[in-house]
């Protein structure tokens, strides 16, 4: 007999929910969730995902992202509605000069530009234009929405993508790319050594970085202040679980964490349903059991260095 071929399994909200009830007996296979316990199940879904955030996100949720800097600005803001920050930045160069009002842009290329996609252009006068793309006309031809704020030569910085991140819980390995390509590290900082600074203003290469997570937005101050255009900021980012809001919803989990939301999800639902002691003792050590399997599974494999210390 020939194997499936397929790698895809997955259960929506609901497919999982109503397993979780089978599990503490609160419904049997055949039965038909009511609203009120389907809606009570989904909320502590939603308020258990969260709270697993605090036990460290792991590798399916640390994406890589970008942040495109502007001359003379401090304070970039990390979420859907911020500043211009992406987990896939593209750029390539002005083919043509463009002058102000201009919408067709000659870039070096269009690969991968769509309607509707933002896009940031570099200026003659260090500050990036941002616009919409209205349409892809060829290989070199992108079409603005609204037109060019002013002059940019040949040469000179285009950004495109297509939706802000959302607010990432905090960051790490920063580094900043001029516009000679060269990548450098940056240091993060602490607040208190950010609120130490005594210039916070001062302009220069980007040496230091404070991250200060937020409800709706996160914030990352920089130091120096870029006194150029032509600097991003590359991060790794730890971002939040997707929110599981209707009944069709996928997971924004891999395959191997779904036993143990499952399991757990059970043993919250159990308190409500009467589940006798000695049941819910085992379910819990069943939950505990997948959580710790996926937890350990889920970490990067690196290697582990020791050395002497020199005093």
């Amino acid at each position: 007999m020939a194997t499936s071929g397929s790698v895809d399994f997955s259960l929506d909200r609901d497919e999982l929910i109503k397993d979780a009830l089978i599990d503490i007996g609160a419904v049997a296979q055949e039965d038909t969730i009511s609203p009120s316990i389907n809606a009570h199940a989904a909320r502590l879904l939603n308020m258990m995902l969260k709270a697993w955030q605090a036990d460290g996100l792991h590798l399916w949720k640390i994406r890589p992202f970008t942040i495109l800097t502007e001359k003379g600005k401090s304070v970039y803001s990390l979420s859907s509605t911020g500043d211009q920050a992406s987990l896939s930045m593209n750029d390539t160069t002005v083919a043509t000069a463009g002058v102000a009002s201009d919408t067709s842009l000659d870039v070096g290329t269009t690969t991968g530009m769509t309607a509707g996609d933002i896009i940031c252009v570099e200026l003659d006068d260090d500050t990036l234009h941002k616009d919409t793309i209205a349409s892809v006309t060829d290989s070199d031809t992108v079409v603005l929405t609204t037109g060019l704020a002013s002059a940019s030569a040949v040469g000179n910085r285009v950004y495109w993508y297509t939706t802000k991140i959302n607010r990432p819980l905090s960051v790490e390995n920063v580094t900043v790319t001029d516009g000679s390509d060269y990548s450098r590290p940056v240091r993060i900082i602490s607040r208190q050594e950010y609120r130490s600074l005594t210039n916070k203003l001062a302009s220069g290469n980007i040496v230091q970085v404070y991250f200060d997570p937020q409800l709706t937005s996160s914030k990352l101050y920089v130091y120096n202040v870029p006194d150029t255009v032509d600097k991003v900021i590359d991060l790794v980012g730890y971002f939040p679980i997707e929110d599981m809001d209707s009944a069709a919803n996928d997971f924004d989990i891999p395959q191997e964490w779904q036993l143990a939301v499952k399991t757990n999800l059970a043993v919250l639902l159990a308190p409500s349903y009467g589940q006798r002691k000695e049941q819910f003792s085992m379910l819990k050590a069943i939950a505990v059991e997948e959580k710790e399997r996926v937890m350990g599974w889920d970490k990067e494999k690196t290697s582990i260095y020791f050395g002497v210390e020199t005093r």
